[in-house]
């Protein structure tokens, strides 16, 4: 869960944060098996969330963060925590098996040079997931507020990923699309300085985490929905 989310008010119980890494879960099952041995993780930039604790029945998990505070809770913890930029990755070449960098380049001004510093610290045969918001026209105040220098095309990031062997790419987000986009554009005219958190009841938050979850299910069975809020990507070096 992005800090800037959790600085909102959002929880790790929110359905999309949920649903979000039970879909790197999924990934990482996909891939487990192309491995003999437990894996070394970097996780970057995980915010508040749950991702690492899952991350940590696959091997072991290091955790890079720019925000202070995110690096502060996560050393009360047994992960390995540093405080870090992602475009200056405080790692030796090919050290890691996996990395995840959910909703992170988005964040990042040099985009281009973090996912350079991402592909020297992976193994070769390594696998990187990651997540980044989609489609240039929808930025709006919204990302303005959560400090996302853009939005992305598919295109776009395929141009970054060029570097990478295998590139699989996904829609994700798909079922709400179409209110969203309408939030979306009605915020480019708004001159708010936050982003207003969306409240549900909890069985209104059970049931979008139960769609999200559909989502997933024909992600992990290779569908790919036409569109998306959200770019999904698993992408081998």
């Amino acid at each position: 869960m992005d800090y800037k989310d959790y600085q909102q008010g959002y929880r790790e119980d929110f359905c999309y944060f949920k649903a979000k890494v039970k879909l790197v879960e999924g990934l990482l099952n996909k891939i487990f098996s192309n491995f003999t041995h437990k894996l070394k993780i970097l996780d970057i930039g995980p915010g508040m969330g749950k991702e690492p604790s899952m991350l940590s029945r696959y091997g072991e998990v290091i955790i890079v963060d720019i925000e202070p505070e995110v690096v502060n809770k996560w050393k009360k913890t047994n992960f390995t925590v540093v405080l870090g930029d992602v475009c200056n990755l405080p790692f030796e070449n090919e050290e890691f098996d996996v990395i995840i960098a959910m909703d992170v380049f988005e964040h990042i001004s040099e985009d281009s040079l973090a996912i350079q510093e991402v592909y020297r610290v992976l193994k070769n045969g390594g696998w990187l997931i990651f997540s980044v918001p989609a489609y240039s026209w929808l930025y709006s105040n919204h990302d303005v507020v959560l400090k996302h220098f853009r939005r992305y095309n598919r295109k776009e990031i395929l141009y970054l990923l060029s570097k990478f062997f295998y590139k699989k790419i996904y829609h994700w987000n798909f079922i709400f699309f179409l209110p969203i986009m309408l939030l979306r554009i009605v915020n480019k005219y708004t001159n708010t300085n936050y982003v207003k958190k969306i409240k549900f009841p909890n069985f209104i938050n059970y049931m979008v985490y139960t769609l999200l979850l559909l989502e997933n299910f024909f992600i992990l069975h290779n569908f790919s929905f036409p569109f998306g809020l959200s770019i999904l990507g698993l992408v081998k070096k």
